[in-house]
């Protein structure tokens, strides 16, 4: 399969190209070398000697191979382990979610942006991404604001808003590479570090690796961001986006499995969301089809119904009662329904400015002793989180990204297939964002988020070379 993605580049092999090859291998070992210095047993000190070692290269292959940079970044960020420790080099690190090595990960997208920044000034025509690099950029904003209302500490508040920055810079990232590159093409590199996604999650679930500490239910992984990322590609491969040819079906299959194994309610429904935006989206931009596809669904549902009477109906409301958790009788939908309250009566008593993004927010009910806060910093929701911690500025910011950016990519329905699953995407993250903390513990759903919608802006706005109009040189 990985070989069907690499051969799909098709990059011709010049003399220039072999000259550039051990650039790739000389980055590869420096990315084993990160990921080796934040396995456990290693402290700060070797992480930090390993990226001053690496710098130099970096900074030279962010400009001249940014291709490179962009590659081995967003595999860190798909593949490394989520081990819940202390993973941080900056003074008085915490323990959070090993997302991936943070400051690998961050000084790789920096100097990927730094570099075409460099290139920027080159060639000034180049436009910015638009609207939705604007909306990222009023809740970093947002968050700045919000740190000079209610200064703490340094470290704790860089550590809060590096997740908000990435957004911008990654989605920068993206578009930017959409500009010398294929969208297509770098479509392609997200579904080749989804690959290993398929076994590992698969070898998570049957072992019980994929669990969080202490848990002991087996899944495929914990952390939403995974699945969003694969649940991603999974549609970019489903409405063939990115072709793999005899390996489409099997890809699809296993994906979808491994979605499903990790029990993760929010990214579960908000990937059934961005399914189900794509195939109306899809479907009614073909008037010739759109009722066809509405016939075919309602026709298989009524048919098997009849053939199993209670099939879809009782199959529909077991289905709902686990991923709303209706039951209660699940201990993190309980966790969320003590959490939420609490957290509301604080951005009740600081609904304008909030707390700040280092702040603690207030225990104002343990309900007789069964919620006990693992964390006073992050919460679930991450709409009430930024309304708590950014203030109703942050709160207003957050929701216009998401609003603004869902209505660049999905206003022209006559578009390409790859901007409506972004687009569709981005709408049903909003369900991932109510229930998992994608904002407040690692810098994956940034990430990720980031570099979709800078390719997808970069197609909308006809730059990318397999687009109608020529790019900008």
């Amino acid at each position: 399969m990985a070989g069907t993605i690499l051969r799909s580049f098709a990059v011709p092999r010049t003399a220039k190209l072999r000259a550039r090859l051990p650039a790739w291998w000389l980055l590869a070992l420096c990315a084993a070398a990160i990921v080796g210095a934040g396995l456990p047993g290693t402290g700060k000190t070797a992480l930090l000697a390993i990226l001053i070692g690496v710098l130099p290269l970096a900074v030279v292959l962010s400009v001249d191979e940014p291709l490179a940079v962009f590659t081995v970044g967003i595999a860190l960020v798909a593949l490394y382990s989520e081990e819940v420790r202390d993973n941080s080099i900056l003074p008085g690190g915490e323990t959070v979610y090993a997302s991936a090595p943070h400051s690998a990960v961050e000084l790789l997208f920096y100097l990927l942006a730094a570099g075409y920044l460099v290139r920027l000034v080159r060639s000034p025509t180049r436009a910015w991404p638009g609207a939705p690099a604007t909306g990222a950029l009023v809740l970093v904003a947002a968050g700045i604001v919000a740190t000079f209302a209610h200064p703490g500490s340094v470290t704790s508040d860089l550590r809060v808003l590096r997740d908000v920055i990435l957004l911008p810079v990654a989605m920068c990232c993206g578009y930017w590479l959409a500009l010398e590159h294929e969208p297509r093409r770098l479509y392609r590199i997200l579904v080749l570090v989804s690959v290993p996604l398929l076994p590992l999650g698969l070898y998570n679930a049957v072992t019980g690796a994929g669990a969080h500490a202490g848990s002991g239910t087996a899944l495929s992984f914990y952390d939403s961001s995974s699945i969003f990322l694969l649940g991603a590609c999974l549609l970019l491969v489903g409405f063939e986006v990115v072709e793999l040819h005899a390996w489409r079906l099997p890809y699809c299959f296993v994906a979808a499995l491994v979605v499903v194994l990790s029990l993760r309610r929010g990214a579960i429904l908000s990937l059934a969301v961005a399914a189900l935006v794509t195939l109306l989206w899809t479907a009614w931009s073909a008037k010739s089809t759109r009722w066809a596809w509405a016939g075919a669904v309602v026709l298989a549902v009524v048919a098997l119904e009849a053939a199993e009477p209670g099939v879809v109906i009782n199959s529909t409301a077991h289905l709902s009662t686990y991923l709303t958790g209706s039951s209660g009788t699940d201990w993190s939908v309980n966790y969320r329904n003590f959490e939420r309250p609490n957290v509301w009566g604080n951005v009740r008593q600081n609904w304008v400015t909030g707390i700040g993004p280092s702040g603690e927010w207030t225990l104002l009910n343990s309900y007789n002793g069964k919620f006990v806060p693992q964390d006073l910093h992050y919460v679930h929701n991450n709409f009430l989180w930024v309304w708590l911690h950014f203030g109703l500025f942050g709160l207003i910011a957050l929701s216009g990204f998401l609003l603004t950016t869902a209505w660049t990519l999905l206003r022209r329905i006559r578009q390409s297939v790859s901007v409506t699953i972004v687009g569709a995407v981005v709408v049903g993250s909003c369900v991932m964002l109510a229930t998992a903390s994608t904002l407040t513990t690692t810098i994956r759903w940034p990430v990720i988020t980031g570099v979709l919608v800078g390719i997808a802006a970069a197609e909308v706005r006809g730059r990318g070379t397999d687009a109608q109009a020529s790019p900008s040189r």
